[in-house]
């Protein structure tokens, strides 16, 4: 495997299946937000981390063409969260530690839309 990595995000390019993973994080003083992705292999090669320009412009690059996985929330606005997008994301991400991850609260990309779609019905 080989890895790159920058302020705010992590990448991986496995070279046994071809597939090319990322994890983007942030953290502020009103919580933290992690979410992985799995980018195109052409993203991966231009990820940079030299300068802090660098390393944004790669962190825009994979939150802007990596197609999200799973997602995490936790925030001074209510309970942790998780949205999984992709059933496979732990298979996918391997070489990130799933272990931290709360299950309790995770939901899929379907059950929110679904309760979206719902409020917007009812007027709320």
């Amino acid at each position: 495997m080989q890895f790159k990595e920058g302020g705010g995000w992590k990448a991986c390019r496995d070279e046994r299946t071809g597939r090319c993973t990322a994890s983007s994080f942030t953290c502020d003083r009103e919580g933290s937000e992690d979410a992985l992705y799995e980018i195109p292999e052409s993203v991966f090669s231009q990820l940079r981390s030299k300068t802090f320009q660098q390393s944004l412009e790669s962190e825009r690059l994979i939150r802007d063409q990596g197609r999200i996985l799973y997602r995490y929330v936790s925030n001074c606005h209510g309970e942790p969260y998780s949205i999984v997008y992709d059933e496979n994301w732990r298979e996918l991400c391997a070489w990130r530690d799933s272990s931290k991850y709360d299950e309790q609260h995770a939901m899929d990309a379907g059950q929110i839309a679904r309760a979206l779609s719902r409020n917007q019905g009812s007027g709320k």
